[in-house]
This record gives C-alpha cells, sequence and structure tokens, in this order.
C-alpha cells in the first residue's frame, strides 16, 4: 500500500462510520488528494431562517418528507437544500451549517433519470428539530421505542431477534429503513467497562441507543 493510502486511511474509516457510505465511495475518494482545497466542496451555508424551515421534518412514506417529494428533480431538491456538498454518480450529499455552527451531512438523495427516488435523513437534523414520522420522533426516541411502535403498524424485519439489540429496522410495506452502526441499552448502563468511562465517553456510547439514519424509498 503506498504511503498516501496509508495516510488517508483515518480519514476515510471516520467517513465510513460516520457517513454509512458504500465502498465504491470510499474508493473514488481514496483515489484523490484529499490535501488537495479543490477537492472538498465549500458546505452549503443555510441560514437559521432557512434551516428553520426545514425543521421539523415528517416523513411521509410513500411520498418523500415535508421538504422532499419522491419525483422532484435535481433542480428543485437544489432550491430546498443548495447545492450537494458532494456527488457520486446518481447520489447527492447535503451538508448543513446547524444551530451549534458546526458542519454536517444531513441529507443523502438518490436521483434516477433527474426524479428523486431514495432519501437518506441523518441524525445530525436533530439538533435543529425534530425528524417525525407520525407519532415518533425517530431520532430522540430510543431505538427499541421506535421498532415497538413500527411493529404495531407494520412487519418490521429486524438483523437481530431481540429489538435492543437489532442495528437495522426495515419496513418493505412503508419503504422504510432505519439504521445505527451498533446498539447500545439499559443492559450496558451497569456494564462495568461502561461504568470506568468518562462522561463524555459515556455520552457517545449512550449515542448509539438511537437510529443515526432514516432511509425512505419511492
Amino acid at each position: 500500500m503506498k504511503d498516501t493510502e496509508k495516510d488517508q486511511e483515518p480519514i476515510l474509516e471516520r467517513l465510513k462510520e460516520e457517513y454509512h457510505l458504500e465502498d465504491n465511495l470510499l474508493s473514488s475518494i481514496l483515489l484523490a488528494d484529499l490535501s488537495d482545497e479543490e477537492f472538498w466542496p465549500e458546505p452549503v451555508e443555510i441560514s437559521r431562517k432557512e434551516r428553520t424551515s426545514l425543521n421539523p421534518v415528517n416523513i411521509i412514506p410513500g411520498q418523500g418528507e415535508g421538504n422532499l417529494s419522491f419525483g422532484m428533480s435535481r433542480q428543485q431538491a437544489e432550491k430546498r437544500l443548495g447545492e450537494p456538498a458532494m456527488e457520486d454518480g446518481e447520489n447527492c450529499y447535503y451538508e448543513m451549517k446547524l444551530g451549534s455552527g458546526c458542519t454536517a451531512l444531513v441529507y443523502q438523495l438518490l436521483f434516477q433519470e433527474n426524479q428523486l427516488t431514495e432519501i437518506t435523513l441523518y441524525d445530525s437534523l436533530k439538533e435543529d428539530g425534530s425528524v417525525l414520522l407520525e407519532d415518533m420522533d425517530v431520532f430522540s426516541e430510543k431505538a427499541e421505542d421506535v421498532i415497538a411502535k413500527l411493529q404495531k403498524k407494520a412487519e418490521c424485519r429486524l438483523d437481530h431477534p431481540d429489538p435492543e439489540q437489532a442495528t437495522e429496522c426495515r419496513i418493505d410495506s412503508m419503504g422504510l429503513t432505519l439504521w445505527r452502526e451498533r446498539a447500545f441499552s439499559q443492559k450496558e448502563m451497569s456494564n462495568p467497562d461502561f461504568l470506568k468511562m468518562e462522561k463524555d465517553e459515556q455520552e457517545y456510547e449512550k449515542s448509539f441507543w438511537h437510529f443515526a439514519s432514516v432511509t425512505i424509498k419511492a
């Protein structure tokens, strides 16, 4: 492996972990000069007034969400979100400057034949408001509680028989997939390793108690 590739490994791992990016996109990043400022587009900075208009976000299965509708073009999406921070084929990645001042990935949109067919929302959206699916705040409520509510509405396909340990919940009838990198539950609160952690480390671990992304398909 080349030295430049070794230098990029920590960055690529962080991108994959935080943004749940596919390997093919990571490969394209690996071939690029990450030190070249031109490789990284300027983040889309949306004013506080505009950001407020995006929240709360209401997910509507089969239609999209309050700000984006399936079937709209890239140009129509850009009127709502601004230009994408990154593009990878048919995928567009949108960042926003949130209320805290930090910039974060908030949307991933898939366009096929210039029509929006898939929307992924990331939990960074919750900093400026709620992301709602009917009566559920999908990023603020605990994952097992969201799953329990969804199971009353439709058949859920989990990647683990125990909802507390599930990292993915798919509802094909609604075109929904909820995901988190790994699971955290009440059981971990009494784990000796967890109790030895610093407070900020504990808070980081507890973030996995919630879903990190929601994908809706047309």
